[in-house]
């Protein structure tokens, strides 16, 4: 019997055309280990070619994987920043450790970046700035 899934990501060939894009990194990670768990022979994305066979569980260790790079790049972008960062600030930072996409698609890091610094605060890892200004974050 075949086992198959569906999951979202934008990727072409062997790099991603756009960073991924969530907005709860809890879930996300819980739905690539939910997926690993079904040992799918086929996943459909919806930006991305079928993948097949040992495809699969190399898709989602990278998406486990990304989500870790995403919070250590965050953290050290933050920690060598001599003052808080905005969000265009800390995309420069952290687009070079990620993907190095063009500056028209990285910016759409926001999306995942702002899910990953919620989080970071939850975790009390990362301190948003005092308002009072556009937000950034320290």
């Amino acid at each position: 019997m075949r086992r198959w899934g569906s999951a979202s990501r934008r990727r072409m060939e062997a790099a991603w055309a756009l960073p991924p894009n969530y907005d709860d990194v809890d879930s996300y990670a819980a739905t690539a280990r939910a997926l690993r768990g079904f040992a799918l022979d086929l996943l459909c994305t919806s930006h991305y070619p079928l993948l097949r066979g040992e495809e699969v569980p190399r898709f989602l260790a990278e998406t486990e994987e990304w989500i870790d790079r995403t919070d250590q790049a965050i953290l050290a972008a933050l920690q060598e920043a001599r003052s808080p960062l905005r969000m265009r600030d800390l995309i420069a930072a952290v687009n070079p450790r990620l993907g190095n996409w063009p500056e028209g698609p990285a910016i759409t890091l926001a999306v995942a970046l702002t899910a990953h610094l919620d989080r970071l605060i939850r975790l009390g890892k990362v301190a948003r700035a005092p308002e009072g200004g556009p937000p950034a974050w320290r």
